[in-house]
């Protein structure tokens, strides 16, 4: 079940092109230290790595004042105002730079990082894929490849990606500041291959990313968010509610971090904390989607229907197309008896996502309403398809079988059932004897990934 689009700003490469210049030029790390007077250029990067953007745009220009074809000083200005949002500028640095050296691969690699932050796609793509012929294993243009495929829903390729950028990111030693740079690059390559992972299913090794990106960059308030989403997955609500309160210590303003969090309370049914969450996240960022679908869920669980609309409206203000949206209206529907609504709100949902399997589910028990059994275990097997090891969903097809009047393969999705998950076991023997099934209404509240 895919949660969320994971956003993010890009990763930085200015600091790796400046290593690059000036180890050709015949200086190592180590020389790294002071940024007043000498080479601007070597100052740009440095006030880069510092979070000064400013000073290193200014920097930079002295550099291209005095070296007007100083490629590197384009590449350098051009991130560096990308990151500050000029991304006119930007533009016109990294084109620069690609006219003045067309074989250089961090020209490409910057300009590919404009396309990407435009949400031009596509060109992204060609520019990374530019970069990445001209210097194999270039890191950090896998690592911006990655990050876009990852956003493409083209996850195993983007897995592939991140591979290659974790085993290729430098390695420095000694200086502060190439120790601090590398330990961000690296960590942030873990959390977005963790992503990835987690939305391939795999949540046993995005939950081993997420870890490792925390062990390297322990005050990565995002990292610690994002692994209080894998947990809530895999059912771990009370480690879910941890994560997410340690990133709020890191970041309180993070409304990423308390949205998060609301799910996992509302998973626990501590309806009024989870309340106060989503309220605090919607305060920080009165736009931010998925507090107000997570804040809807949790209203409509705690029987204020009218809150819950108000809120599922107020989603399809912000995006008209949301999937998590509709599911959960068609939830409010069924619970208010409208079930040829709901049907139709589910439907809705999973023509924009199909792989959320909270839908099928969802439509397979409202079908199951209307008597509608063999379009239910269709959708059963869909969500199995998309969930394997969720036990749960082998109990309830089994269910919808025996209804159907097939003893035999009811029996053999108990079977498996039972193998994956032995607890269920009475909850089996209750429902099977009276051959009926209990509606279970998911609600599919969505956590964030910054």
């Amino acid at each position: 079940m895919r949660s969320v689009f994971f956003g993010g700003a890009l990763l930085s490469v200015c600091l790796s092109i400046s290593l690059h210049a000036m180890e050709a030029r015949g200086g190592g790390s180590g020389s790294i230290g002071k940024v007043e007077g000498g080479d601007p250029y070597k100052s740009g990067c440095i006030w880069y790595a510092k979070g000064d953007l400013d000073k290193a745009i200014q920097a930079f220009s002295r550099a291209l004042e005095s070296s007007p074809e100083l490629v590197e000083a384009y590449v350098g200005r051009g991130i560096a105002l990308k990151d500050k949002g000029d991304l006119e500028g930007a533009f016109a640095d990294c084109s620069s730079a690609i006219e003045l050296e067309p074989r250089l691969a961090d020209a490409y690699n910057c300009r590919g990082a404009v396309w990407h932050t435009r949400k031009d796609f596509a060109r992204a793509r060609e520019d990374y894929d530019a970069a990445i012929r001209l210097r194999r294993g270039y890191a950090q243009a896998h690592f911006n490849r990655g990050l876009l495929r990852d956003e493409l829903h083209q996850y195993k390729e983007a897995v592939a990606d991140l591979d290659t950028a974790i085993a290729k990111f430098p390695r420095y030693s000694g200086n502060a500041i190439l120790v601090s740079s590398k330990n961000l690059h690296i960590a942030s390559a873990y959390r977005v291959r963790a992503h990835a992972l987690q939305s391939s299913g795999r949540l046993h090794e995005a939950l081993a990313d997420y870890t490792k990106a925390i062990e390297i960059q322990p005050d990565l308030a995002e990292a610690w968010s994002n692994r209080a989403g894998t947990r809530i997955l895999m059912g771990d609500y009370k480690g879910a509610i941890a994560d997410a309160t340690h990133a709020i210590a890191l970041k309180p303003d993070s409304p990423t971090a308390y949205s998060n969090r609301c799910r996992a309370r509302f998973l626990e049914s501590d309806l009024g904390a989870a309340l106060a969450d989503c309220d605090r996240a919607i305060e920080l960022d009165p736009g931010l989607l998925l507090a107000h679908i997570n804040r809807g869920a949790v209203r409509g669980r705690n029987g204020d229907s009218v809150g819950a609309v108000a809120d599922l409206m107020r989603s399809l203000e912000i995006n008209p197309n949301h999937a998590a949206v509709y599911n959960n209206l068609g939830l409010l529907q069924l619970e208010s008896g409208h079930v040829d609504q709901a049907i139709e709100s589910y439907t809705r949902a999973l023509s924009i996502d199909p792989s959320m399997a909270a839908a099928f589910l969802n439509r397979a028990m409202a079908r199951l309403g209307r008597n509608q059994i063999e379009p239910a275990i269709t959708d059963y097997t869909s969500a199995i398809r998309l969930l394997p090891g969720n036990a749960i969903l082998y109990a309830y097809r089994g269910l919808a079988e025996l209804r159907a009047g097939r003893d035999d393969e009811g029996g053999k999705d108990f079977d498996y059932c039972l193998k994956l998950e032995p607890g269920l076991k009475q909850f089996i023997r209750v429902r099977s004897s009276a051959i009926r099934i209990q509606a279970l209404l998911l609600w599919h509240t969505a956590f964030l990934q910054p």
